[in-house]
């Protein structure tokens, strides 16, 4: 398909028995390649670059290469060729800067990318061609630029008494009620004194459990303001506050704005903020607040 910034061709996959190569050869092009099933050996103007299960290999014109396939099982891999029209290259960084590999998260937004662009180019559907080229200019800018998550890191980063204190908040929290929790009762959760329990929690999330809390119930406040018709007393009990007073004071610190002005620039079309959650807290709160 040649039509629009991309020269395509079908994205298509193949299977190896073991012990196959390919190569050498130079590409008159540029190709994608992402390893789906094999340990890979794929080498690029003599240097040998290890390809597992889950690697993505961008090659380009002019390349030497050699690929190896498993020698113990089948390789399974898929690949797209292509190529620039003219300002194709638009709003790209150099080539230099480009990586040769890069090793896909189970969570990698390129997979199901590859896979619906397949899908447009064999279905060949009227109208479809420019999203056929909207599609490939977003693989191929989230390659080179390494953006490719579609959720937060996992929290298992944090310690595990932060994360059995988020718990019982959870588990507290499912009748739909976020009452407040006492540093206590969140310190006999996780196993650990209140005094440990603040320190590990400044050190991973920058404050201590009791105000983390409180921002992941000012956080689900935020989404029933902009998301629900309850009043404004509803929500200031369901999320824990005492009264719509204190509810508004502490909403205000956050979201710079009360809640019945936050919901007026929701209903006005503003995009709602997202207050002054600290980013470790961000994949916690979708957890947390979905229930």
């Amino acid at each position: 398909m040649s039509g629009g910034r991309f020269k395509l061709r079908d994205v298509s996959s193949a299977l190896y028995p073991p012990g196959s190569s390919l190569g050498p050869r130079r590409l008159p092009d540029y190709e994608l390649v992402w390893i789906d099933q094999g340990n890979v050996v794929w080498e690029c103007n003599r240097v040998e670059h290890p390809a597992p299960p889950g690697t993505m290999i961008l090659s380009r014109r002019g390349f030497e290469e050699f690929y190896r396939w498993d020698p113990q099982g089948p390789t399974r891999h898929g690949f797209l060729h292509f190529d620039f029209n003219d300002g194709g290259r638009e709003g790209l960084p150099p080539e230099s800067h480009w990586p040769v590999t890069r090793q896909l998260e189970a969570d990698d937004i390129l997979r199901p990318l590859l896979n619906h662009l397949g899908w447009l180019q064999q279905c060949r559907l009227p109208g479809a061609e420019p999203l056929i080229q909207s599609c490939f200019a977003l693989i191929l800018n989230i390659y080179i630029s390494g953006l490719n998550r579609t959720r937060e890191p996992e929290s298992d980063e944090l310690p595990a008494p932060v994360l059995q204190a988020f718990e019982h908040a959870r588990l507290r929290w499912q009748n739909g009620s976020m009452t407040p929790l006492s540093l206590k009762e969140l310190a006999g959760a996780a196993h650990v004194s209140p005094v440990h329990l603040c320190r590990l929690f400044r050190a991973s999330l920058g404050v201590g459990p009791q105000k983390a809390l409180r921002l992941l119930r000012l956080q689900r406040a935020s989404l029933l303001l902009a998301r629900t018709n309850t009043r404004v007393k509803g929500i200031a009990d369901a999320c824990g506050f005492a009264s719509p007073f204190h509810f508004s004071r502490a909403f205000h610190t956050v979201f710079g704005s009360s809640p019945r002005k936050y919901r007026e620039q929701v209903l006005r079309g503003a995009l709602p903020s997202s207050g002054r959650l600290p980013h470790a807290l961000v994949g916690l709160s979708r957890q947390l607040l979905t229930h």
